[in-house]
């Protein structure tokens, strides 16, 4: 197994080691062993030691702080002591081994190995070509920090053609991006595990954070930088919105305060009112905010709401606006000169680029260099009461190196600037949560912002597409307004705008257009499996009806014949009663006034009448009170088949 997947191994098992212990120092061990395996035998050198954590992890670690972990490593076993505390030497373990494979060794190696595969056919296609090294470093950095290309933020600038390595790293940008999208859910999650170990060795390695150190942080003040903001009022991709809203809880829940330098606010303006201007004229839209507000109309209104009150709008979120003028009095210029201010700001870039961005960003860090007052040296965060978070990882990495150049602050000071991903570390170690989750939404984030074609791609797509057809035009126009068109344009284009050509651009039309169509075919083919659903539903409902309409029928019979027999009997019954008492009456009357030879008589001729009249007389005087209690007696029986009828669908069903 070769160094990239060995490595990332370590931060995969420095994440398991945590979750099972709770010791973050013991969590360590995992990337500590096959350095250290390598020198068994050899008395420890706390500076080679932090070099080589440096040089292989890319995580800068101060050999102070290699020091401040002899104890615990000692504890370990990985060191051992020899003579007494005021003489002691300490030497590696002899019985220390390599890191041995593993199942996660295997899928990560399986991982690299499909990147690979996956980058050479991308960059095939583009005709271009970047070394296998290259992008296995690239993989690494990538994979290592979720993080990708921090010089170019969106909407602030172009790589240029001629940047050949720039280019480079904007291509391996690219191709993680799409290929982390890609990946199942499973290997997604391994990654993610990676990231944390990742994030975990460098909270304590170069910030030296531990959860006792962050127990109290009511007295820090977090800054906010501009993109950060903009990503909190939801005018970039969901996926940023989702991580800024989760960052600001996590704060709040710690008590600390956010607050933002007003500098920032009359950048936002000028970005959101460019990208309103620009939905206004339906042009196609290169940069994050104005295609955010075209595809949703309510962001759009809410756009143009925050024109007029971006300062009430941040501060009812909870945050506090400062003005970097009220701190240039010789009271906070003691701590920050002019002069330092401009040292920064220059060695955020080249001297000429972006110098408004680079001027705003370097007097935010100033500004907080001042508002640290006498906190010159601060060893945790804390102490530091102040600190400024970007999205720009390489903004904080170059503050931090002037910093230390100029000598103003120690390798094991609190940094200045932290990035986004530093802060969610921290505020994980202070209440807790899910910062699998959180280190998982911000990686797909940084993909789908990495996914989004510059203005130079679309100009130069829109201008070799006019050489040929102004219809192709018009319908690049629309499509590109398609999140994931957009997102094939990107990586169709992985060299830039020099790929594009008159021989190309018809191809990558057909692509663009097969986005969208397939799109549809899915959204046909659900609708089709939904209607075939719903089909074979109504199809057993017309099943259970026409059984419904049969037990009816069945019932419906059965009780007639019952009803019948029913009336039958009654009318029997009322025929006998009624002739019984009328032949009763009569020999009756007979025995009581006549002589027996006559009573006799009057009793024969009644009886003879009785069972003439059976079929008849009854009829005649009681046939319309039957023919009554007949029909209470059908209707009483019709509605207990109704009943019943509704008690069988009720079961059924």
């Amino acid at each position: 197994m070769n160094k990239l997947p060995r490595n990332l191994v370590a931060y995969a098992l420095v994440r398991d080691d945590y979750v099972q212990s709770g010791d973050l120092l013991q969590g360590l061990m995992p990337l500590f062993e096959p350095i250290l395996a390598e020198q068994r035998g050899r008395i420890f050198d706390p500076t080679a030691f932090a070099r080589e954590v440096t040089s292989r992890y890319d995580i800068p670690m101060a050999p102070l702080v290699a020091e401040g972990l002899v104890a615990d490593m000692t504890h370990a076993r990985l060191l051992q002591m020899e003579g007494d505390q005021h003489t002691a030497v300490y030497r590696v373990t002899k019985k220390l081994k390599p890191l041995k494979d593993s199942a996660c060794a295997e899928r990560l190696q399986s991982i690299i190995s499909d990147f690979l595969g996956f980058s050479k056919k991308h960059l095939k296609d583009a005709n271009r070509e970047i070394s296998q090294e290259k992008l296995e470093t690239g993989l690494f950095e990538r994979f290592k920090t979720s993080d990708f290309l921090g010089i170019v933020e969106q909407g602030e600038g172009e790589i240029e053609d001629t940047d050949r390595e720039m280019a480079d790293e904007r291509a391996i940008d690219i191709l993680c991006a799409e290929f982390v999208l890609s990946l199942s859910e499973q290997d997604l999650e391994l990654l993610v595990s990676v990231i944390k170990g990742a994030l975990i060795a460098e909270l304590v390695l170069s910030l030296q954070a531990r959860p006792t150190d962050l127990e109290i942080l009511s007295n820090v003040s977090i800054v906010w930088d501009g993109p950060l903001l903009l990503d909190l009022l939801n005018l970039n991709t969901p996926e940023l919105f989702q991580y800024a809203t989760d960052l600001l809880e996590l704060i709040k829940k710690t008590e600390m305060r956010s607050v933002a330098f007003r500098h920032y606010y009359r950048e936002m303006v000028s970005i959101i009112e460019m990208a309103i201007q620009s939905v206004n004229q339906n042009a196609v839209q290169s940069q994050m905010v104005g295609q955010r507000i075209k595809a949703d109309r309510d962001r759009f209104v809410g756009a143009q709401h925050l024109i007029g009150n971006l300062q009430t709008e941040i501060e009812r979120r909870g945050f506090k606006t400062l003005l970097a003028s009220d701190y240039v009095s010789q009271k906070y210029l003691q701590y920050c000169s002019r002069d330092l201010e401009d040292k920064i700001r220059n060695n955020l870039g080249y001297l000429h680029e972006k110098l408004e961005a680079r001027e705003r960003d370097a007097l935010t860090v100033a500004t907080t260099i001042r508002l640290r007052g006498r906190q010159r040296n601060p060893k945790t965060l804390s102490k530091a009461g102040w600190v400024f978070v970007t999205r720009n990882r390489v903004l904080a990495e170059r503050s931090r190196k002037t910093l230390l150049m100029e000598k103003e602050f120690q390798e094991t000071d609190f940094p200045v600037v932290i990035s986004d991903r530093q802060l969610a570390g921290l505020l994980w170690l202070a209440v807790g949560g899910n910062l699998g989750s959180l280190s998982k939404k911000r990686l797909i984030a940084n993909c789908m912002r990495v996914l989004t074609p510059g203005a130079q791609v679309v100009r130069k797509m829109m201008e070799v597409l006019n050489e040929t057809s102004t219809e192709d035009t018009e319908t690049f126009k629309t499509l590109v307004n398609d999140e994931r068109v957009r997102r094939r344009l990107t990586v169709q284009t992985i060299g830039g705008p020099p790929t594009i050509t008159p021989q190309n651009a018809r191809q990558n039309m057909d692509e663009l257009k097969a986005v969208v169509a397939q799109e549809y075919e899915q959204k046909l083919d659900t609708e089709q499996t939904k209607s075939k659903a719903l089909k074979s539903e109504v199809s057993n409902l017309e099943g259970e009806v026409s059984e419904l309409k049969s037990l009816f029928k069945n019932q419906t019979k059965s009780i007639e014949r019952q009803v019948k027999r029913s009336g039958d009997r009654a009318e029997r019954f009322s025929r006998f009663l009624i002739v019984g008492t009328f032949f009763a009456v009569l020999v009756l009357g007979a025995w009581l006034g006549l002589d027996k030879t006559m009573a006799k008589y009057v009793t024969g001729i009644s009886f003879f009448l009785s069972a003439i009249t059976f079929w008849r007389f009854p009829d005649i005087l009681f046939g319309g009170i039957v023919k009554k209690c007949r029909g209470m007696a059908e209707r009483r029986k019709r509605l207990q088949i109704e009943k019943s009828m509704g008690t069988d669908r009720i079961d059924k069903n």
